[in-house]
């Protein structure tokens, strides 16, 4: 049996961020500095009504996918801690920092965006960190984010996107993706809520919700730290977002194919950003 070997994961890991790794009493932790005011709040509070919800509907929906995988899935507030950021380790458990809860920039589908990134790690499936067989990588479980997760938790919820200041691209995209007003809608309010997510954290280049990243990977990085720009998380948000593979098949830890969109499902729309992903299966 391998030895227990917990990994924090925080959600503001960027290659832009000074990153750094330590370990401290056996765990390993992935720290990203962060140096804005506005992300500094007084220590204590109290989840607002929809935050409970939300958090109340992750436990539900997801305690039985982390029981099959021996791990036991429990959210935690850590009110006191300043830092915005959220992280889960093998056990199973999701922190979510006082600094994150209380951030002005945080709505309702943030939240559900960066607790679905999280549960990513875990049920994510392939690509996986190589040195961690536990857990997706930082790109995969943003992946998992917007094919899987944001199309679940939101297959219930009307709430009609404003599409006032929404650009005519990302309507488009989604539209011709998604064909059902909902799912549609879903598509869009992925998309916003992915932007929010980068944008909330980069530290390069401004970020933009309608130009894509011109790298293009050599090989799939499966390293513990996101090596690649905010512009290259967003797109691949974006594309999580317009991929119609069943939400409710998983996405296996040993095959790129299975449960996702790629040019071998002919589903080649969605499929993982070429700025971080190198398919290996035609």
């Amino acid at each position: 049996m391998r030895p227990y070997l917990p990994i924090l994961f925080l959600v503001i890991a960027s290659a832009q961020a000074s990153t750094w790794e330590s370990l401290v009493e056996g765990q390993l932790t992935s720290i990203s500095r962060i140096n804005d005011p506005a992300e500094l709040c007084p220590a204590g509070g109290e989840l607002t009504a929809s935050q409970q919800k939300i958090i109340d509907q992750f436990e539900n929906r997801y305690a039985a996918d982390f029981k099959s995988l021996g791990r036991e899935f429990k959210i935690f507030l850590d009110w006191d801690v300043m830092k915005p950021s959220a992280w889960t380790q093998e056990a199973g458990d999701v922190h979510l920092n006082g600094g994150l809860l209380k951030h002005p920039k945080l709505t309702d589908d943030l939240l559900r965006l960066i607790l679905c990134h999280e549960v990513g790690h875990h049920l994510g499936g392939h690509p996986k960190v190589d040195w961690l067989e536990w857990s997706s990588i930082e790109h995969q479980a943003d992946y998992f984010a917007g094919t899987k997760c944001m199309r679940e938790l939101l297959a219930d919820d009307l709430v009609l996107v404003d599409l006032a200041g929404v650009p005519s691209k990302v309507v488009e995209d989604c539209s011709a993706q998604h064909k059902a007003t909902h799912e549609r809608n879903v598509c869009v309010r992925t998309i916003l809520a992915g932007f929010a997510f980068v944008d909330l954290y980069k530290k390069d280049s401004p970020l933009s919700m309608t130009e894509k990243e011109k790298t293009v990977a050599p090989n799939t990085n499966r390293g513990l730290v996101n090596l690649t720009t905010s512009q290259c998380r967003f797109d691949n948000f974006y594309q999580s977002a317009l991929c119609t593979a069943d939400s409710k098949t998983r996405m296996p830890d040993d095959d790129e194919v299975e449960g996702s969109c790629h040019e071998a499902t002919g589903l080649p729309v969605g499929a993982r950003s070429a700025c971080w992903f190198k398919p290996t299966k035609d």
